[in-house]
């Protein structure tokens, strides 16, 4: 490489907004710029949920050019973008969006859902997972069904990311096989299943090539370079969805390490060395670009249940006076919507209390609580399962930045939590961008790129109380059948 000063640069389009991350081969951040969309509000009807996806490139654009006039744009080597999985937008042959995208959240596909599952058996018994109205390919299948003269016309269905990539180099139709998973790639033979054309009726060639994350797919076309003021040699590839890039950035680097993100809803992920299909589905895996799994599972329950049972409260004060309540003698399962998925599936499962809070700092620690229980039964259903999990965990998310939330976990786990210095998906995207374009692999670039800040333990005191609490808790969800 000829830069004495390589830079790295991460692209994540959220559903809020766009950040950009520019790093360093070390791991620092030189430059970072998050610019809100201004999308409009559309009205649809309930459980629908759509984005104009060419607003997420004029917001990227915006994101990009106020970043290269922070950083030396002469040093910047490599780019990749990270985006929600589930998301898909239609374009035609230049890469022009036919109608709005259909979000990750979106869940109109219910019918489509279902009659995808009557394909895929194999595909799930394999894959460990079970395709949801959540995924892109059933959203597919109800475009072509209620939208067919812009299925017709439609050239490639794109990823969110896709679009984006599609934006900076000229080249529509690429994707990772990370976010292709949504979309029924089949991540052991590395192909779309025939049956999405044969049975579906949806085109193979509508759908993106597919490539690893950190495969090059082109370099930043001239036109853009010149809009946003940033030099053609920059190289474009492919990244990752934004659960995978968070995972990335985690710290969590070798087979039995795992990565807990705490934000509106708790995920795991962890490195290992094969498929081990959950026979409930509740398990997923991606294929890591360097050669074993990634295997996870996403709770419906998280930090929601803060926003919502505590508007418009100062949560860091909360936090306060939370820790002199712990450990409470409440027993919560803070769900606050109707369905669990993670540790078990119940779409009728509701949330409980049990015990009358003294107060409400005392409900809003109990909260946690049943946070951090969940948290360890999550654990505990990959262990029976057969995955191994090493003593550390690698924490991320919002709620990792609680001292609160990060006690009361480590105690409930018996295990110590790492947190890292930069707990953001578009950072995992930079060093996507780094893994082969300066290193030899993604381990690599994680390993020297990731930085932790701080090891919480946990408190012995507390998790003897834990113990107990978390028996009881169990014992009360058994008896809801939750199990």
């Amino acid at each position: 490489m000829a830069q004495l000063k390589p830079l790295f640069v991460g692209i994540d389009v959220g559903t809020e907004g766009v950040r950009a991350v520019a790093a360093s081969a070390s791991g620092e951040i030189v430059g970072s710029v998050s610019v809100p969309h201004e999308q409009p509000k559309f009205q649809l009807p309930d459980g629908w949920f759509e984005q104009d996806a060419s607003l997420w490139w004029e917001t990227t654009k915006l994101a990009l050019a106020t970043l290269c006039k922070r950083v030396d744009v002469c040093d910047i080597v490599a780019l990749s973008v990270t985006s929600t999985s589930g998301t898909f937008v239609p374009v035609d042959k230049s890469g022009k969006p036919l109608r709005n995208a259909l979000m990750y959240s979106d869940m109109r596909a219910i019918e489509e859902a279902d009659e995808v599952r009557q394909c895929a058996h194999e595909l799930e018994a394999k894959l460990g997972y079970r395709i949801q109205p959540s995924f892109a390919l059933p959203k597919m299948l109800w475009l072509k069904k209620h939208e067919p003269h812009i299925f017709e016309m439609c050239a490639k269905l794109l990823h969110a990311a896709d679009f984006i990539v599609s934006k900076l180099t000229g080249i529509v139709g690429v994707s990772d096989f990370s976010n292709a998973l949504k979309t029924c790639f089949d991540l052991v033979e590395m192909r779309f299943p025939e049956w999405i054309e044969s049975a579906l009726g949806i085109p193979i060639d509508k759908l993106p090539k597919v490539v690893a994350p950190g495969d090059e797919i082109g370099f930043v076309s001239s036109d853009v370079a010149e809009e946003i003021g940033m030099p053609t040699s920059i190289v474009v590839v492919a990244g990752a969805t934004d659960g995978t890039a968070a995972f990335i950035c985690s710290g969590a680097k070798c087979i039995g390490e795992w990565n807990s993100n705490l934000g509106s809803t708790l995920v795991l992920r962890g490195l290992c060395k094969r498929i081990i299909p959950d026979e409930r589905g509740r398990i997923y895996y991606h294929r890591h670009p360097d050669g074993f799994w990634l295997s996870g599972a996403a709770s419906s329950t998280g930090g929601e249940c803060l926003r919502v049972r505590f508007p418009n409260k100062d949560l860091a004060a909360m936090d306060e006076m939370a820790l002199r309540c712990i450990p409470t003698k409440l027993l919560i399962y803070p769900l606050v919507r109707r369905g669990e998925r993670f540790p078990f599936v119940n779409g009728h499962a509701e949330g409980f209390v049990v015990g009358e809070p003294k107060d409400e700092a005392e409900l809003y620690a109990a909260h946690i609580e049943g946070v951090a229980f969940v948290e360890r039964w999550c654990f505990e259903v990959f262990e029976q399962v057969g995955h191994d999990i090493c003593g550390t965990v690698f924490i991320t998310g919002g709620g990792s930045k609680s001292k609160l939330w990060n006690i009361v976990r480590s105690s409930v786990l018996r295990r110590a939590l790492v947190r890292p210095k930069t707990i953001e998906a578009a950072f995992g995207a930079a060093i996507i961008a780094a893994s082969r374009k300066w290193f030899s692999s993604l381990s690599e670039a994680a390993s020297i790129m990731v930085q932790l800040e701080e090891t919480i333990e946990p408190c012995e005191g507390l998790s003897k109380a834990y113990e107990d609490a978390y028996m009881r808790f169990r014992e009360e969800c058994e008896r809801r059948g939750y199990e």
